[in-house]
């Protein structure tokens, strides 16, 4: 009985082996995002694609990367959509707060993320790195192809 009282908890291990999914993305184990990475050179040469998984560690669901797959072969119009999105109802926004007349070039592509712990399928965001706000992470949400909603963390 105490055995079990004043065991120590096994650590969760990080996964030292890359993810393959369907011998099309290979994704490897981030510590420090705590999540799985594959480079997304379509969208910029630093661009990552990020899939937080739905507890520590699991690997990506294959709803994940198939949604990823179509993001990615549809790169260039997606991005140009979510980029125009974050234009048009941001640019009041930046003016006020960071006295910035904002276009295209104000954002740089980091690259595109899907949390599957929020247990929303069918969406992901891109990520943007704004010239204006040195350190900060803009998002876009996607839903069905199509920008939802904006948000940074500072």
């Amino acid at each position: 009985m105490f055995s079990k009282l004043f065991s120590k908890k096994k650590k969760l291990e990080e996964p030292t082996d890359p993810y393959i999914y369907d011998n099309t993305i290979t994704f490897n184990w981030s510590d420090d995002s705590e999540c799985w990475v594959a480079p997304l050179i379509e969208l910029s040469s630093d661009a990552e694609m990020c899939i937080s998984p739905k507890e520590y560690t699991d690997i990506p669901q294959s709803s994940s990367c198939k949604l990823l797959i179509e993001a990615k072969n549809n790169i260039n119009e997606l991005n140009k959509q979510a980029l125009n999105y974050l234009i048009d109802e941001t640019s009041n926004f930046v003016l006020d707060t960071y006295k910035h007349s904002i276009t295209i070039e104000s954002f740089i592509p980091y690259g595109i993320e899907i949390f599957e712990h929020e247990e929303t399928p069918q969406e992901y965001a891109f990520t943007y790195n704004p010239v204006f706000d040195e350190g900060a992470t803009w998002r876009v949400r996607i839903k069905n192809n199509t920008p939802i909603e904006w948000g940074f963390d500072d």
